[in-house]
């Protein structure tokens, strides 16, 4: 309504502003119709835009009812993120996006409106918040010992691709009169080359898909002293990756 608003008042702007004198140097008035163009054709393309995007069920906070809450199920932060989606086989931007890790579900605000909703899973290709890309696996005969279907943030990709699942758990804690409760957070990486899946718990796992260049992977590892320990297993593992997939194929 706002955008429609804003496009009338620039259409009326332009008609009173009259045709702009000939030999003369355009000024802001001149400017005025081009202006409302582009709005129109903003508009009409959000219009077209909207029923294939805000379409999914409404996302209810199941958290509201417990007394106090520590920590929270979403990825990074409890507030919407500024993110965008592949979704229903088209490319959205500048949509604002939260990432459910519990119930591993996409949730959007519409603008202007209270309402979350959240997106039919089947229908997301991939999506990005806060600068994160995620995409969503399905897990097929090949790959269902290894993998779930869901979302994946792809941490580095190339010939071999490196991905975590991020999940969260819930629980419950008995306050009389009341219940609280907690969240803690989970990630498990894996790789994937040539279309098959690998989780990753240590360094030799990692290597042993690296076997090619088994002699420069070494060396690397040597040389920056990367650490494959929980606290740095992710990072080590992104970083010897994208090492490995800018050498020469062989």
């Amino acid at each position: 309504m706002k955008q429609t608003s804003t496009f009338l008042l620039l259409i009326v702007a332009s008609l009173l502003a009259g045709p702009p004198a000939r030999a003369q140097v355009a000024g802001p008035e001149a400017r005025l119709p081009a202006a409302a163009e582009t709005l129109r054709r903003e508009y009409a393309s959000e219009s077209v835009n909207y029923p294939y995007l805000y379409n999914g069920p409404e996302y209810a906070d199941y958290t509201r009812k417990y007394h106090t809450s520590t920590g929270h199920q979403f990825f990074l932060k409890p507030e919407m993120m500024l993110g965008s989606a592949h979704y229903n086989d088209r490319e959205f931007s500048n949509v604002r996006l939260q990432y459910d890790l519990l119930l591993d579900q996409v949730v959007l605000s519409q603008p202007g409106n209270p309402l979350k909703l959240r997106f039919i899973d089947e229908k997301v290709r991939a999506f990005s918040v806060d600068g994160h890309q995620f995409v969503r696996l399905a897990a097929d005969s090949a790959n269902a010992d290894i993998i779930r279907t869901g979302y994946y943030e792809l941490l580095a990709d190339g010939p071999v691709q490196v991905l975590a699942r991020r999940t969260k758990a819930m629980y419950e804690h008995l306050n009389k009169p009341y219940v609280d409760v907690s969240f803690s957070e989970t990630t498990r990486l894996y790789m994937q080359k040539a279309g098959r899946y690998y989780a990753v718990h240590s360094k030799g796992a990692a290597l042993r898909l690296f076997a090619n260049h088994s002699k420069e992977m070494q060396q690397y590892l040597k040389e920056h002293r990367l650490s494959f320990n929980q606290a740095h297993r992710e990072e080590s593992l992104v970083e010897l990756t994208r090492y490995y997939n800018g050498l020469p194929t062989s």
